[in-house]
């Protein structure tokens, strides 16, 4: 907090400066998170300083601000001083002799710090004034002071916590003043002074847990004004001296953990009018429990009494029940004379309720505990104060538990074990609403352990183990579920763990809510016997699980998993509102699985993979989301209906449930289908196998023409054009126009886009209406899914004629065209090959996509109809198309149509042209070939006669006759090539 406003501060005295110097060392050597200085105000203003009206500081109070490091010797310039509180800080090193300087302090607190050394004497000796000396809870060692005693205003001194040694000074008993003296937790030895009985204004002495030795003097009757005096923990011996029961005020006694040893004085609690807590535990008493006469008892304020690890015998008083419904806790426990019994006497008289046998044992009468009902009845219905207990184990009781005890209401320990008690445990004890302890461990209790136990309270602690209880009769199931808390959990003859893990799955399930839940409710009955539960006979072991449509809802439990020898698990048809358990995955024996129509969340985990014996898995109607990932089922035993989920589409999910071995797929409608040929999530990869199928056909087909028929050029471009289609936008690939190529090309693409919408929309969601007709239907009052497609062989074969009329000729004129088209020179066979290829690939396409489209979705037969108009518009896009371009575009149109055209009829006429060009020169040309030769025979005869000639100057022979016969053979070969001529 900033410090209150006020002038700005400045000194007047040489003192003031001094001290305002004195606190900046303070500051800069403790620091702080709250306290802080502010250079500009009065120091008086500053948090935990408190001034005198002249400026001199009075107190400084600096507790809890986790102050660190050492107390400066400048804190004995504070003059003024009267209080120094540096409690519970972590301060360290030793305690300053300079605060000895301050003669005006009246309250000294370092306590709770880290302080080392020895408490200075000069501090004892110097500061006369001190009524409060608190230096608990520090390291300091050393003996206490001498003259600590001289403080003759000390009222409060507190060295506890420490590690003084030595003995205590006597001369405390000269601190008239003096009423709380705390040396506990040190190591102070020695006997206690006697001098420090006559401080009789003491009301509070605690110097437990020291090594302390001796007795208690008589003398401690003289505090007289004493009240809470503690002195366990130490080895103080002797009798308990009855003059402790003159301390009148006295409310808190505690000698425990010492050596006291004899009998109890009968005055601790007759005198002690006003004694709250009482503790003699862990001596070496002897003698009775409460060896006082019946009528001087007075212990109307006693809450503790604890009489525990002593050497006391008796019986318990028939005083106790008029103070039991004010007592909190009674122990008597573990006291060493096992040898004897007790009981609860009616009157003192022992004849009454108890006897002594020949062993000097006290036993209890077998109805002895009839009696005590009787007794205790009243101050079981007065008690109203809370934490009471009832520690009795190891006493010797014997005979039965009363069923008074549930009158008990404020109970909250009870432990009567280690004894021979008989008899069945009350069904009452389960009304006790504070208990949290139950021991009954150890005794004779026989017959079935009552279910009323387990409303006790989930905190409580039960234990009853060691008794004789009916084996046939299983404890109550809320008990086993206790666990830890319930000894006998661990027994499987009271508690079989199965039971135990079926009850907690019936509790997380509601079992309450559920239709049908025969014997679950039932705390004793076999677990075997509960509706829908099968077990082996040999092993008693859970076999299946059966409780379909039962309005199971809530979650479920993972101690299912638990079940090792579960085959079958059916919980289909109900509400269950939870994540699938991964311990399901440790069902290796399971099976029959079926969650279907529930609402399970999430994942199916992983460690489903390990379900390697399943052979029906069924979680269909469901939220589940992700991938399910297990081991496929092996093809041929296991029928379509043995894997089925919400794989399909719609799914109420962004992502659809992955489920690569279903053999069946449903979506959010409730309808499914099998996923057998499964081909739809793969559309892209079979619309590019077939029209790489297609397109590889026509390559074959035009490589066969290529190689086979010898002939070329015989085919014109009127006929591709007719075969391509005159009203399909495919001519336009024979022609010259790039306009034209791109419109073509264009609606190649349109038509294969929407082939594979087609194939998509087989299973995947459009707008949120599918496409896909699911024909299946696995309704969940059955295991096996049925077929409800309506479609016969009928419908397929008029689809098969549909098709067959419409796109058979369309596939055959692409065929012929790419057939023939190496038999058109140059660029128009490819153009032509092009053409052919595009008509076959689409009507193929238009086939098989019809028919795929058809078998993923078609349902009636009327549906095979409707599904094959829609496939066939698309196959005509190209025709309407053209349409559409010579309305909008005549003249382009005709541009492109009849240039083919034109093109094929030119070759015509230049071929006919050229023929009649031939024609007529035929004759001219043969004219003059029969000129030259009557010329070439003309001068055949010429040189022929001037042969003849030069033979018959030189006298040789002629043979005239060859001569002749050639020139006669040659005029006949002139006259049979005019004859062919003409």
């Amino acid at each position: 907090d900033s410090p209150t406003a006020s002038p700005t501060w400045s000194p007047t005295s040489e003192n003031k400066f001094e001290e305002r110097e004195t606190l900046d060392i303070l500051y800069a050597t403790f620091g702080g998170k709250d306290w802080y200085q502010n250079a500009t105000h009065d120091y008086c203003h500053w948090k935990h300083i408190t001034c005198t009206d002249g400026k001199e500081i009075l107190k400084l109070d600096l507790s809890s601000q986790s102050l660190e490091g050492t107390i400066p010797s400048e804190i004995g310039d504070f003059k003024s001083l009267t209080t120094l509180n540096l409690n519970d800080n972590s301060l360290t090193s030793s305690i300053p002799v300079e605060i000895s300087n301050l003669a005006q302090l009246e309250i000294l607190n370092l306590g709770k710090n880290k302080l080392k050394g020895s408490i200075p004497k000069k501090i004892i000796k110097e500061l006369t004034q001190l009524r409060a000396i608190s230096l608990n809870g520090n390291k300091l060692k050393g003996s206490i002071p001498s003259r600590i005693g001289k403080l003759t205003y000390l009222r409060y001194l507190n060295l506890n916590d420490n590690d003084l040694d030595g003995s205590i000074p006597s001369d405390l008993g000269d601190s008239k003043s003096l009423l709380e003296l705390e040396l506990n937790e040190n190591k102070l030895s020695g006997p206690i002074p006697l001098e420090i009985y006559n401080v009789t204004s003491l009301w509070k002495m605690d110097l437990s847990d020291n090594e302390l030795t001796g007795s208690l003097a008589k003398e401690i009757k003289h505090l007289s004004s004493m009240r809470l005096l503690y002195l366990a923990k130490n080895n103080l011996n002797g009798t308990i001296p009855m003059e402790i029961g003159k301390l009148k005020d006295l409310t808190n006694l505690n000698l425990s953990k010492n050596y006291f040893d004899g009998k109890i004085p009968p005055n601790l609690f007759d005198k002690l009018d006003n004694i709250e807590e009482m503790n003699l535990s862990r001596n070496q008493l002897t003698g009775p429990f409460f060896p006082m006469t019946e009528e001087k008892v007075n212990l109307s304020n006693l809450k503790i009494l604890k009489l525990d690890k002593n050497y006391l015998i008796g019986t318990l008083p028939s005083f106790l029940p008029a103070v039991m419904y004010r007592l909190n806790e009674l122990t008597l426990s573990q006291n060493k004379r096992m040898d004897k019994k007790y009981c609860f006497d009616k009157k003192k008289d022992a004849s009454e309720g108890c006897e002594r046998n020949d062993s000097d044992h006290w036993c209890c009468r077998k109805e002895k505990w009839e009696n005590w009902q009787q007794i205790c009845s009243r101050f079981f219905k007065k008690k109203k104060s809370k934490n009471n207990q009832i520690c009795l184990p190891d006493t010797g009781l014997y005979g039965h538990i009363p069923v008074e005890m549930a009158s008990f209401r404020y109970l909250d320990y009870f432990d009567i074990s280690d004894n021979s008690v008989t008899g069945t445990i009350p069904a009452e004890l389960g009304s006790l609403p504070l208990i949290r302890h139950i021991d009954l461990s150890k005794n004779s209790l026989s017959g079935t352990i009552p279910e009323q136990l387990a409303s006790i309270g989930i905190e409580a602690n039960i234990l009853i183990d060691s008794n004789s209880f009916d084996e046939q009769s299983a404890a109550p199931v809320d008990l086993c579920l206790l666990k830890d808390r319930f000894d006998i959990s661990k027994n499987h003859t009271f508690c079989p763990p199965e039971r135990n893990d079926l009850k907690s799955f019936f509790d997380q399930a509601k079992g309450d809510e559920w239709e049908s839940n025969a014997n679950w409710t039932d705390q004793h009955s076999n677990h075997c016997d509960w509706e829908g539960i099968s077990c082996d006979e040999d092993s008693g072991k859970v076999t299946s699980i059966t409780l379909a449509n039962n309005k199971l809802s809530g979650v479920l439990s993972p101690n299912i998993g638990n079940l090792t020898s579960l085959v079958k698990l059916d919980l289909s048809n109900n509400d269950i509102e939870s994540s699938l358990p991964e311990e399901i995955g440790k069902l290796s024996n399971l099976t029959y699985l079926k969650l279907s129509s529930n609402s399970l969340l999430g994942e199916v985990p992983a460690t489903f993979v390990n379900l390697q014996h399943l052979e029906l898995f069924q979680v269909q109607e469901n939220k589940l989301t992700g991938t399910i990932e297990m081991h496929s089922l092996p093809a041929g035993i296991y029928s379509k209906s043995s894997m089925v989920a919400d794989c399909g589409s719609p799914s109420i999910f962004e992502h659809i449930l992955v489920c690569d071995n279903c053999t069946i797929c449903c979506n959010s409608l409730g309808e499914c289908h099998t996923t057998e040929d499964e081909y739809y999530y793969k559309e892209s990869y079979i619309l590019a196998f077939i029209v790489g199928s297609s397109v590889l056909a026509c390559v074959l087909m035009a490589g066969l023409s290529f190689i086979f028929v010898k002939k070329r050029g015989k085919k014109n471009m009127e006929t591709f054009l007719r075969k391509t289609g005159e009203e399909s936008i495919y001519t336009f690939i024979l022609g010259e126009s790039y306009v034209g190529w791109l419109l073509a090309a264009f609606i190649v693409v349109i038509q294969i886009f929407v082939f594979q919408f087609f194939l998509k929309n087989s299973i995947l969601e459009f707008d949120n209406i599918t496409d896909y007709t699911y024909s299946w239907n696995c309704p969940v009052d059955n295991v096996n899914c049925r077929d409800s497609n309506g479609v016969t062989i009928k419908g397929w074969l008029i689809f098969a004629i549909v098709m067959f009329t419409k796109i058979f000729p369309d596939i055959y004129a692409g065929m012929w065209v790419c057939y023939y088209s190496p038999q058109v020179r140059t660029q128009k066979g490819i153009q032509c090959f092009l053409a052919g290829t595009v008509l076959f690939v689409i009507s193929v396409l238009s086939v098989v996509v019809s028919g795929m489209y058809n078998y993923a979705t078609a349902r009636e037969e009327t549906d095979l109809i409707i599904n094959s108009m829609v496939i066939l518009f698309v196959n005509d896009l190209d025709e309407q198309l053209l349409k559409a371009c010579s309305s909008a575009f005549p003249v382009f149109v005709d541009e492109i149509i009849g240039t083919i055209l034109c093109e094929t009829r030119d070759k015509s006429m230049q071929k006919e042209t050229s023929s009649r060009t031939s024609s007529k020169r035929l004759p001219q040309d043969l004219e003059d070939s029969q000129n030259k030769i009557t010329l070439n025979s003309e001068k055949l005869q010429e040189n022929s006669d001037e042969i003849f000639g030069l033979r018959a100057r030189t006298g040789e022979n002629v043979d005239t006759d060859r001569l002749h016969n050639n020139t006669a053979d040659f005029s006949d070969d002139l006259s049979t090539m005019e004859e062919k001529i003409e």
